[in-house]
């Protein structure tokens, strides 16, 4: 989690803490830290996490795929043939 993250997290919390309202708190930490930053739909999410007794800052793992690629893999097969097709680099990586 970026630091960045956990900061605006922190500030949702005690904004929570405060009795404050999600779209003031939208519009705090926007006019703070910068416009368009954070949603009031997004600080919504937080504050339901927070109002059912969970107050970890930290998201749950969300479904899907783990992201997990090797940039230098991919720099060898292009540096290898750098007209190779997709096709052919996805299969190569794939395996």
């Amino acid at each position: 989690m970026e630091s960045h993250e956990v900061h605006i997290r922190h500030a949702m919390f005690w904004e929570f803490k405060q009795d404050n309202g999600a779209k003031a708190t939208s519009e705090k930490i926007c006019r703070v830290h910068g416009e368009g930053l954070i949603t009031d739909r997004a600080v919504r999410k937080w504050f339901v996490k927070f109002c059912s007794g969970d107050m970890t800052l930290i998201d749950k793992p969300r479904a899907g795929c783990a992201f997990d690629f090797d940039d230098n893999l991919l720099k060898a097969v292009l540096e290898q043939n750098p007209c190779e097709s997709i096709r052919c680099i996805a299969e190569k990586l794939n395996t």
